[in-house]
């Protein structure tokens, strides 16, 4: 279903890469990110929000490790972690790929972390 900005709408479970701005905002760095918000939020908005991903391993409280072979379709290039405890608004036109989606059990897990520090 597209946006009103005529993008495809983002659904809750997909990986996504989005530009990161560097704190000059001049630039950035492509970065991934876990869309977290509902389908109904996600096709009303603009916005979806969402938790960044990090390639830093350590079991950090209110994390959960991802595995490539975590996603039900789509490639993740290497094992990382999803910081539950970030979570931040992402207009859905800056979206530049979906890179996959998340297997089930481990988006209820990212959930059940979001949901602990609620």
């Amino acid at each position: 279903m597209p946006t009103r900005s005529g993008t495809t709408t983002l659904s809750q479970g997909e990986l996504v890469l989005f530009p990161f701005p560097f704190s000059d905002h001049r630039r950035g760095k492509l970065r991934p990110a876990l869309i977290v918000s509902n389908d109904a939020y996600n096709a009303s908005s603009r916005d979806a929000l969402a938790c960044g991903l990090t390639s830093n391993l350590a079991n950090t409280a209110h994390s959960v490790l991802v595995e490539p072979a975590d996603l039900v379709n789509g490639r993740l290039l290497s094992t990382s972690r999803v910081k539950a405890d970030k979570i931040f608004a992402l207009e859905q036109s800056l979206v530049r790929a979906k890179i996959g989606i998340l297997r089930p059990a481990v988006l209820a897990a990212v959930r059940k972390e979001i949901i602990a520090i609620l």
